[in-house]
């Protein structure tokens, strides 16, 4: 075991690598794992020698729901029916002869995201109305649910989780960090997903709220004249994000050229929610992006000689969770702290300065926000100078920097779709959409209002869980797997906006009581 921290001889020279860190880069380029039969290069190639078929085919899907959930889960409930669906190809492990269900199923989705104007959200219930505005619909490789009463109950429960996103299997290793937190069940005291999310607490995440009161002075030295109008330079706005993320978990003030980096995984990631096969569509173009980046990233931890903290977090775990070699390690905990952590604080960010400015962000469902009793950006800013903790929890209520999330069904279900029964196994993907139980009508009283003072607004699972009434650790007990860093990520908010718009009198968004930041 390493006890000291390696030496650098300056910012710019390379570590001396110990032999058991190991290589990044044979890390992503290791062999692929759970290639679908229908992602194999063959069948992408038949996909090219036919696009055009498959493109005249799927459009109607626009104008005919009932041909958009046929080509999904089949017309009826007749075996032969869902067979040439996309369900029928999931349930059988997607083979190769079955590709074009495949084909005709995620082209109608994509071409009904681009009618929702590339907005999840909007995309999210055009399809949920498509399947008959019901509790469910089908997306991907698997089932979408909504209401607050059953994402709650997901919430609250174990979690079978598997390597997915977006309710497709995960392109692994080469996009995604494999064994990740993300993609960890949480099935008991001594499961993976416990002793990693609590070695990274007593590790990275050690000092983060004694940094985290710092963190205002840290910004001061180097945003010298803050300001909204700054902010809305997104370059600008993701690498204040970015630098107090690195700050606040490794304690090192990053440059710009390091900062580039970091703040490179806000436009990175959005191209993780495409599966294998449109990624190899796209020639790998998006996952040889994220190869790098990951590599760079990890670089980081090398240039500034933080690998001690990955051993220590290595040597604490039980033999059979240890990574062989540490900088797997280091590769799954980057990827969480920069795919979730900065890209999460960021995109909050932006959705409350937008608010503040009375704009609605680009992505969100702009038909249904409405500013209510605060029309122009005079009555924002006061809202926000009045509890800024509540107006962040309030404006990420209406636009959440994660809109849902994977896991699977915990037990064999027949579930009504579009009007007709699907019988769907134990294990299948179950996407649970956080973006649209913020809004369910029986627990939030006028859904798309902005009103910061509502008093449902602790009720919101925007950080995986509801949050701001109990304690710490009541949250976590009854939340398992709420975002270890919310507080984190609403103190990082909080002090920039504070900063822009010359707030005096900050709210404190972590409660007096309670354990650790975020312990499991």
């Amino acid at each position: 075991m390493m006890t000291d921290r390696l030496e650098v001889e300056d910012s710019t020279t390379p570590l001396k690598q110990d032999s058991s860190w190991g290589s990044i880069s044979e890390v992503v380029n290791a062999p692929l794992i759970d290639v679908a039969q229908d992602e194999w290069w063959i069948s992408i190639v038949f996909f090219y020698l036919t696009m055009l078929l498959w493109i005249v085919s799927t459009l109607p899907a626009l104008c005919c729901t009932c041909l958009f959930c046929a080509y999904l889960i089949g017309s009826s409930d007749c075996g032969c029916s869902i067979m040439f669906s996309v369900l029928g190809s999931v349930q059988r492990g997607r083979p190769l002869w079955l590709a074009p269900n495949i084909y005709r199923g995620w082209l109608s989705i994509l071409w009904a995201f681009i009618l929702n104007g590339a907005t999840r959200l909007r995309l999210f219930k055009w399809e949920w109305q498509a399947f008959g505005g019901g509790e469910y619909w089908y997306h991907g490789e698997g089932v979408w649910c909504w209401s607050y009463a059953r994402v709650q109950k997901i919430l609250q429960g174990v979690q079978e989780r598997k390597s997915a996103f977006g309710c497709v299997r995960a392109s692994i290793p080469d996009m995604f960090a494999t064994n990740n937190l993300v993609f960890l069940p949480n099935t008991g005291p001594e499961s993976e997903w416990k002793y990693i999310r609590w070695a990274l607490h007593q590790t990275i995440l050690a000092d983060a709220e004694k940094r985290l009161t710092q963190l205002k002075t840290k910004l001061s030295e180097n945003w010298l004249k803050p300001s909204m109008n700054q902010l809305n330079d997104d370059t600008f706005l993701q690498g204040l994000v970015a630098k107090s993320c690195f700050w606040i978990y490794f304690n090192v003030w990053l440059d710009d050229v390091d900062t580039e980096i970091v703040a490179r995984w806000n436009t990175a990631a959005k191209m993780c929610i495409f599966p294998r096969l449109v990624q190899r569509i796209a020639f790998n173009l998006f996952i040889n992006r994220m190869k790098t980046l990951r590599e760079e990233t990890v670089g980081l931890i090398e240039k500034h000689g933080l690998q001690k903290l990955f051993y220590d977090m290595n040597n604490s775990l039980p033999a059979q969770y240890k990574r062989t070699p540490v900088v797997k390690l280091c590769d799954e905990i980057m990827f969480v702290l920069c795919f979730a952590g900065v890209n999460g604080a960021t995109a909050g960010a932006s959705s409350c300065r937008d608010f503040l400015q009375c704009k609605k962000p680009a992505e969100s469902d702009k038909d249904n926000i409405d500013f209510g009793n605060y029309p122009t950006p005079a009555d924002m800013e006061a809202a926000y100078k009045k509890n800024s903790i509540r107006y962040i929890k309030e404006a990420l209520r209406l636009d959440p920097p994660v809109t849902s999330a994977t896991t699977s069904l915990a037990t064999d279900e027949t579930i009504s779709l579009a009007g007709s029964s699907r019988f769907l196994e134990k294990g299948t993907l179950n996407q649970y959409v956080l973006s649209m139980s913020n809004r369910d009508p029986k627990e939030f009283a006028t859904p798309s209002l902005f009103n910061p003072d509502r008093q449902d607004l602790d009720k919101n699972f925007t950080w995986n869980g509801a949050f701001g009434v109990q304690s710490r650790a009541e949250d976590e007990q009854n939340y398992p797997r709420i975002c270890p860093g919310r507080y984190i990520a609403l103190d990082i908010i909080s002090t920039i906006l504070d900063m822009a718009v010359g707030n005096t009198s900050p709210e404190q968004s972590v409660p007096e009581t309670g354990g650790c930041l975020g312990c499991p």
